[in-house]
């Protein structure tokens, strides 16, 4: 039976609706599929696309953003997936053979030590003016301790109530709706609890959310972004240029995020205290390795030892020296040739060859 590539697209909008779906998601879906992708591929026969029509695609995709032929590549090979693995269609070739293009990734901005405690520094300092300002510099350090000290997605963090400070104090966590509709406990750092706590102390409304806008009103999205701008403004008045521009709201994950890791958590337990559903997402967009660090980390570990006891825990192999970084059952440390000395070098295969069985 003939099929056209277009035939099956209400089959696979139905079947991302019943996987649940986002409506976004499905829309984004709809659109690249009925107004991006080219009409000569849509009403192609299925078994007549070919390769070529994939890189029509990719150049059709880069007239719709930076990241365009990513995305209609994904689309494509995800649309080629629901056919073949849910209505056991044959497709032309292997579409896991079609390569998504990789969109460079942009240096994500993390605050430094110094700059985060400016940050709240500064805050603190927007206290003087109206009653209506200080109501609003209470708001945004109590909100970005909350989303530093949490690492709450901002909408997650409009959504707590006022009643739910009774249960952070008393455990440190609380059960929150996160992204997707799923709920999953959250730990508040011993910061974010006293802020909140000063917060509440200085507050006079009734109101059940747990921010509130100047007015005594519950704290919306426009709102908090408008507190952001704010605080940019504030701090290139008082000479802070650099941190201004770092300062989004996923900042303060990615700093988190980069904090935990850089004071030894593991990466399980950071990616779920992000709230990510791979790990992948945790390494590659959150967490910024700090080159610095690294390299006194490395100058620590190859320095603490003398070439006598470095020797007796190397091996040579295929002319490679590598390191156990433990004596009992570490794993071994491949080094390169410009992280050793060739004492190193000379003492581990002398060591090697009196360990070595002499020849019958």
């Amino acid at each position: 039976m003939f099929t056209r590539f277009e035939d099956k697209y209400e089959d696979y909008l139905l079947h991302l609706e019943k996987e649940g779906r986002k409506a976004k998601t499905i829309a984004e879906h709809k659109k690249f599929l009925y107004e991006y992708f080219p009409e000569s591929l849509r009403r192609k026969w299925l078994s007549n696309v070919s390769r070529a029509d994939i890189d029509i695609l990719k150049e059709v995709g880069r007239q719709h953003g930076e990241h365009g032929a990513t995305r209609m590549v994904v689309t494509l090979r995800r649309y080629f997936d629901f056919m073949q693995s849910h209505l056991g269609m044959k497709m032309p070739f292997d579409w896991r053979d079609i390569r998504v293009p990789v969109v460079r990734q942009k240096e994500q901005p993390v605050f430094e030590d110094h700059e985060l405690a400016t940050l709240f520094h500064v805050m603190e300092t927007m206290e003087a003016g109206s009653v209506h300002g200080r109501r609003m510099a209470w708001t945004m350090q109590a909100f970005f301790e909350t989303l530093f000290g949490t690492g709450l997605r901002i909408h997650e963090a409009l959504r707590l109530n006022r009643i739910d400070l009774n249960s952070i104090k008393e455990s440190g966590r609380l059960m929150v709706l996160r992204k997707g509709g799923k709920t999953c406990e959250v730990s508040f750092s011993e910061r974010a609890i006293k802020k909140l706590e000063e917060y509440y102390g200085r507050r006079n409304d009734t109101n059940d959310a747990m921010f509130v806008n100047s007015c005594g009103e519950r704290l919306i999205m426009a709102t908090a972004r408008s507190y952001f701008e704010r605080l940019k403004r504030k701090l290139r008045d008082t000479g802070y240029p650099d941190i201004a521009a770092k300062l989004k709201s996923h900042t303060f994950r990615r700093t988190l995020a980069t904090y935990l890791i850089e004071n030894g958590a593991d990466i399980k337990s950071v990616q779920t205290i992000m709230d990510h559903e791979s790990e992948r997402t945790t390494v590659k967009h959150y967490i910024r390795v700090n080159k610095k660090r690294a390299q006194l980390i490395h100058h620590y570990i190859l320095s603490r030892f003398s070439v006598d006891e470095l020797a007796s825990r190397c091996r040579e192999t295929g002319g490679r020296v590598q390191v156990r970084m433990t004596e009992n059952q570490g794993r071994w440390m491949t080094l390169r040739n410009d992280e050793i000395s060739p004492d190193l070098l000379a003492h581990v295969k002398e060591q090697e060859a009196s360990l070595r069985p002499a020849h019958v």
